[in-house]
């Protein structure tokens, strides 16, 4: 497992120094186009070379690396450069530690075997991802001018092309803060300038307006006096409605008033029905009656079966258009009320836990019109 995870390591350094180097030339070689100035290109391109480092290794130690993946150019602001380069920096000083670790395990030999710790492949291999990681991190601290010493010992001059990136960069900036400044005074001009027209324009419209107002509060005064008329009249025709509802109530309830309840009431109406229309549609009539009481004594607690409207085509035809038909529900002890304005004959079902004495003379009333029209379906 050790070994595995070794391997996987040295696979996953490998590729990210060949990545950080080929970024880098990448950066090193960003052409000046997009709007970049020629000077801004010569700061780049004083970036050292990978290449020349590499090759210089490679010299050294007589292997050739494939210097033509380094090849790539991209065009990328001054801004980006910098930032790449930096993040470079800083992932090169985390490294060092683990660096260090495979210089040293490169050099070491077992000590039973005597034999290096890397086979001549993985030796190889190690070597040349060291060398680009001294290349890379050469690179950048000679660009970001930290101290270098030669083979005879000696310091070299510290170059400033970070610096001088650094200050294009800051030069753009300022170049840019001047530009939207610049930007900014003249839409502000521009904007006063608006302002003053704007002022003069509503000036002309107030003066338009003050000029119509009079007119406007005319028309205004003659339409609240036509409102006024059109409400007043709406209001009378509401209350002759509401005139001819109360009178249709009225009248309504006297004719319900009128009619003798109980039992004798139901014979009674029984009696216009059987006299006032012809056997067939008495039949019809008994039996759609019959229907009618039966469900209300079975279910009770059933409001649906104790409204009934009457405006429904099917009462209308079987019951409520004969002589003593609409009277038999009164006679039985249905009222005249309405459901969502609907005109029904409604029967009220008392509240059997408080008034049990008038829940029982209710149903005893239903009962009995059922076991009298039965008595009448028989005849």
């Amino acid at each position: 497992y050790s070994e595995v995870k070794s391997i996987m390591e040295l696979r996953s350094l490998e590729k990210e120094m060949n990545d950080m180097a080929m970024l880098y030339e990448s950066l090193r070689r960003s052409s000046s186009d997009n709007g970049r100035h020629a000077d801004e290109g010569l700061i780049v391109n004083q970036l050292p070379s990978l290449v020349l480092v590499l090759e210089e290794s490679s010299a050294k130690d007589g292997s050739h690396g494939n210097q033509n993946d380094l090849q790539t150019e991209v065009s990328r602001s001054l801004a980006d450069i910098l930032s790449a380069l930096e993040l470079q920096r800083q992932r090169i000083i985390e490294l060092v530690s683990k660096m260090e670790r495979y210089r040293k395990r490169l050099n070491e030999k077992d000590p039973v075997t005597e034999k290096p710790r890397y086979g001549d492949a993985t030796a190889k291999r190690v070597k040349k991802m060291l060398d680009t990681y001294e290349a890379i991190s050469k690179a950048l601290r000679i660009a970001f001018g930290e101290a270098e010493e030669n083979e005879q010992g000696n310091v070299t001059q510290k170059s400033t092309v970070v610096d001088d990136i650094r200050g294009a960069v800051e030069e753009q900036k300022e170049k840019e803060r001047k530009a939207k400044l610049e930007l900014a005074m003249k839409k502000a001009q521009s904007e006063a300038e608006k302002r003053a027209e704007e002022q003069q324009r509503l000036e002309e419209e107030r003066n338009a307006e003050e000029a119509a107002l009079e007119a406007r509060r005319q028309e205004e005064a003659d339409l609240a006096r036509r409102a006024q008329e059109a409400r007043r009249a709406r209001e009378a025709a509401e209350q002759a409605r509401l005139d001819a509802e109360r009178q249709e109530r009225e009248e309504a309830n006297r004719w319900a008033d009128s009619i003798p309840k109980g039992p004798d009431g139901v014979r009674k109406q029984l009696t216009v029905l059987r006299e006032k229309i012809d056997s067939v549609e008495h039949s019809v009539a008994i039996n759609a009656l019959h229907t009618l009481f039966a469900q209300i004594v079975s279910r009770p607690e059933e409001a649906n079966f104790r409204r009934v409207r009457r405006d429904h085509p099917r009462f209308h035809e079987d019951i409520g258009r004969h002589p003593g038909g609409q009277e038999l529900l009164i006679a039985a002890g249905f009222r005249l009320g309405a459901i969502d304005g609907v005109p029904c004959f409604i029967s009220t079902e008392p509240n059997v836990e408080k008034d049990l004495d008038g829940w029982s003379q209710w149903f005893d009333s239903l009962k009995s019109t059922l076991e009298i029209l039965e008595e009448e379906l028989m005849k």
